[in-house]
C-alpha cells in the first residue's frame, strides 16, 4: 500500500463544509482510490464561490460502498465510468456540472430513497 493513503481503507465517512474560509483546494483524479469503505460523502457549501476544484478529466473513482453522496456544485460533467450506484440511498448534487451520471442503461438504483439533481 502506498503510504500516502495508509488509513484510507479505513474511513467510512468524509464531510466537509466548504462554506467557511476562502481556501481552494484541489483534489486528486485518484483522492477516493483506497477509501473501500467509503459509505458517506458529503461536500457543502452554503455559498456560491466554489472552492474545491478537480483536474479537468474529473475524478477516476468512487466506491461502490457509496450509500449517501451530496456534493454541492460538483464540478465535474459526469461521475466515474466504473462507479456503480447498486448501494446508493440518498444522492443530492444541487448546482452540479452533471451532464451525465453513469453510463449504460441497467443502472442498478434498486437502494435509491432520494435524488436531487437541481
Amino acid at each position: 500500500m502506498n503510504e500516502e493513503y495508509q488509513g484510507a481503507e479505513r474511513v467510512e465517512a468524509l464531510s466537509l463544509d466548504m462554506s467557511q474560509g476562502s481556501r481552494m483546494i484541489q483534489l486528486s483524479p485518484k483522492v477516493f482510490e483506497e477509501m473501500d469503505n467509503l459509505r458517506l460523502l458529503r461536500f457543502y457549501n452554503n455559498n456560491n464561490r466554489v472552492k474545491l476544484h478537480l483536474p479537468q478529466e474529473g475524478l477516476e473513482y468512487l466506491p461502490n460502498t457509496l450509500r449517501l453522496l451530496h456534493w454541492d456544485r460538483y464540478p465535474s460533467a459526469s461521475l466515474p465510468s466504473n462507479f456503480c450506484p447498486e448501494n446508493m440511498v440518498y444522492l443530492e448534487m444541487p448546482g452540479s456540472s452533471l451532464t451525465q451520471l453513469w453510463e449504460g442503461d441497467n443502472v442498478p438504483l434498486v437502494n435509491l430513497k432520494f435524488c436531487d439533481l437541481r
